[in-house]
C-alpha cells in the first residue's frame, strides 16, 4: 500500500484524476480508480487493524474490471467497477446529489445487469462543496443487495466517495 502511494500521488493532482489516460502497465486502469481502490483498501485495513486489504490490477483488463480489492485472509479478490460524478463549468449548478445519481445510472445503463453482477461500485465524487446524505442517494436508487461483505444487511448500498478537487 505504501509503494503504491507513493508511485500514484504525483497523478493525482489537477485533471488527470479527471480525465488522465488509462496505465498501460496497469491493465488500462486509470488514476482516479487506482485512487478510489486504494482509499477503499485504506479504510478497511483501518478497521481491521493490520494490512489485511490491498488492491491489484492483475487481469482486470481481461475480466473488464476496473481492479480488485484484494483480501490476504481468503487469498481472493473482489472486483471493482468506477464511475465519477463531474461538475461542469466554473460554478456546481447540479446538486451534488443529483451527480452521484446520474453517473449511477450511467453506469448500469453502460452494460445492464450482466456487467455490473458482482461488483463493488465506487463513485468519486469532483467538488464537495456542497453537503449530501449517502443515504438519501442510497433510497433514490434501485434495491441492491451486498453479497460481498457478509456484515452488511441486504439491501442496503455500500457507498464510498472520495472527494477530487475543484476544477480550477
Amino acid at each position: 500500500m505504501r509503494l503504491a502511494l507513493g508511485e500514484m500521488q504525483r497523478y493525482w493532482y489537477c485533471d488527470h484524476l479527471r480525465t488522465g489516460p488509462e496505465f498501460d502497465q496497469l491493465n488500462g486502469l486509470r488514476s482516479r480508480e487506482i485512487l478510489g481502490n486504494w482509499l477503499i483498501a485504506a479504510a478497511l485495513n483501518h478497521d481491521a487493524g493490520w494490512e489485511r486489504w490491498s488492491f491489484t490490477s492483475e487481469r482486470a483488463g481481461e475480466h473488464g474490471v476496473d481492479g480488485y480489492l484484494y483480501d490476504s485472509t481468503v487469498n481472493g479478490g473482489y472486483p471493482t467497477e468506477h464511475t465519477i460524478a463531474l461538475e461542469f463549468g466554473d460554478t456546481p449548478t447540479t446538486a451534488t446529489e443529483v451527480r452521484i445519481i446520474r453517473a449511477i445510472t450511467k453506469k448500469q445503463k453502460h452494460g445492464g445487469a450482466q456487467y455490473a453482477t458482482g461488483k463493488i461500485l465506487v463513485v468519486m465524487v469532483e467538488g464537495g462543496e456542497q453537503m449530501w446524505h449517502p443515504n438519501a442517494v442510497a433510497r433514490r436508487l434501485p434495491p441492491m443487495t451486498s453479497t460481498l461483505f457478509g456484515s452488511l444487511p441486504s439491501k442496503r448500498l455500500l457507498m464510498i466517495t472520495g472527494s477530487m478537487p475543484r476544477r480550477i
